[in-house]
C-alpha cells in the first residue's frame, strides 16, 4: 500500500479500542471541501485494489478488512464536493487552446479521467466486505454518489446534500445507475426532480428516499453507531457475506438492465466536460 496524500487510511477505534478489522478511510482534501480530483480517484482505486487482492488469502497474509468505513476530514464542513470543477475546466481549455491534432489526445485523457471515476464507484459498490459511509458533513453531486455506492449510510443531522451539475452544464452521468439502484423503491421521481433542479435537501428526505439509513446529531452517537453496526456485521462468516453482498448486487444489476453501461456513462461525462458551453459555465470556480 503507496502512501497517501488525498486520502488518510486508520483504524477505527473507538474509546481507546482498536478495531483491527475495521479500516477507516478519511477523504483528504480539506482546502477544497474534499472535491474528487484523479489523484483522489486513483489514490482510492489504489487502496481498494491492494485491500481486495487479500480475499481468499490466509489470515495471516489477509490484508482485507471485515469493514471499510468511508468518511470526511474534520477539518471541512463538507463530507464530498464531488468531483474538482477546477479540474474539468482545465480540461476543457486545454481542449480549445490546442489544434486540432492535439484534440484527440486530451479527448482520450478526458474519457480515460472519466473512466477511472466510474470505475472507483464500481470497485466501491463491489468492494467484498460491507462498506459503509459516515456523511459527517455535506454531500454534493458525485459526493452523494459515495453515499449509493455504499452498504449503509449514517449521516449528520444537519447534512445538505445536491446534484448541482445541471445548474453547471454537466449531469449525474457516472452515478445514476447507482441513485436508481438505491432509490428505485423510494419516490424516485422526488429524487430526479432535484436532480434536474439542483436543489438541496436534508438529511431526513435523504434518508426517506434510501440514500441514508441513519441519522446521528454528534460525533460521539455517530461512533456509537458505527459500534452497533461493527458488532452486528462481525458475527458473520466473512466468505458468507461476501458471497451474500454479490448475491445482493447481482439483484440490484439485473432489476437496471435499461441503465447505460459504465463505459457509457464514462463517455457521456467526459463529452460534457470538454462542451464549450460547459466550460463557460466552470470557468471561475475554484475546485
Amino acid at each position: 500500500m503507496n502512501n497517501y496524500e488525498t486520502i488518510v487510511v486508520e483504524q477505527f477505534t473507538s474509546a481507546g479500542v482498536i478495531y483491527d478489522s475495521v479500516i477507516m478511510v478519511r477523504l483528504h482534501r480539506p482546502q477544497v471541501h474534499n472535491a474528487i480530483n484523479q489523484q483522489m480517484i486513483l489514490e482510492l482505486n489504489d487502496l481498494l485494489d491492494y485491500l481486495s487482492a487479500g480475499e481468499g488469502s490466509p489470515p495471516s497474509v489477509n490484508c482485507l478488512p471485515r469493514i471499510l468505513l468511508l468518511t470526511g476530514n474534520q477539518k471541512s464542513p463538507t463530507f464530498c464536493a464531488g468531483a474538482d470543477l477546477k479540474e474539468m475546466q482545465n480540461s476543457g481549455v486545454q481542449n480549445q487552446q490546442h489544434d486540432a491534432l492535439q484534440h484527440d489526445a486530451i479527448q482520450n485523457d478526458a474519457l480515460k479521467n472519466a473512466h477511472n471515476l466510474a470505475e472507483l464507484y464500481s470497485k466501491i459498490f463491489n468492494f467484498p466486505r460491507p462498506v459503509i459511509v459516515l456523511a459527517n458533513g455535506n454531500a454534493f453531486g458525485g459526493g452523494v454518489g459515495l453515499l449509493a455506492v455504499a452498504d449503509y449510510v449514517l449521516a449528520q443531522q444537519d447534512c445538505k446534500f445536491a446534484f448541482p451539475e445541471v445548474r453547471k452544464g454537466l449531469i449525474p452521468a457516472v452515478i445514476s445507475p447507482y441513485l436508481w439502484n438505491k432509490c428505485a423503491g423510494n419516490n424516485y421521481s422526488l429524487l430526479k426532480y432535484h436532480i434536474l433542479s439542483g436543489t438541496s435537501f436534508g438529511t431526513q428526505l435523504a434518508k426517506e428516499l434510501g440514500l441514508v439509513q441513519d441519522i446521528f446529531v454528534d460525533e460521539d452517537m455517530a461512533v456509537a453507531k458505527i459500534v452497533k453496526i461493527v458488532e452486528d456485521l462481525l458475527p458473520a462468516q466473512d466468505y458468507a457475506q461476501a458471497d451474500a453482498k454479490r448475491w445482493c448486487n447481482r439483484f440490484l444489476e439485473g432489476a437496471v438492465r435499461a441503465v447505460p453501461t459504465q463505459q457509457e456513462c464514462a463517455k457521456k461525462l467526459a463529452a460534457m466536460v470538454l462542451d464549450s458551453k460547459t466550460q463557460k459555465l466552470l470557468n471561475g470556480y475554484d475546485r
